[in-house]
């Protein structure tokens, strides 16, 4: 299986903005966000096992493709 999607889908949510915002923000609001932070990979290789073999069966580049 290539995760190399799953990395660059979780890669493009990091920041300077996040980096710098999520320790104020978990200091503000509690550990709530963290949970986020930390279910954010988990769903992120979850959606590249679940959608990825799908659209490479069906030839499609995005989901765009499908509603039009």
């Amino acid at each position: 299986m290539n995760y190399i999607h799953a990395v660059a889908f979780i890669s493009s949510f990091i920041s300077t903005q996040t980096m710098i915002g999520t320790p104020a923000e978990i200091y503000k609001f509690g550990s709530s966000f963290g949970y986020f932070v930390l279910a954010a990979p988990f769903g992120a290789l979850v959606g590249v096992v679940i959608f990825q073999p799908v659209f490479r069966k069906l030839k499609l580049t995005s989901i765009y493709e499908v509603c039009s």
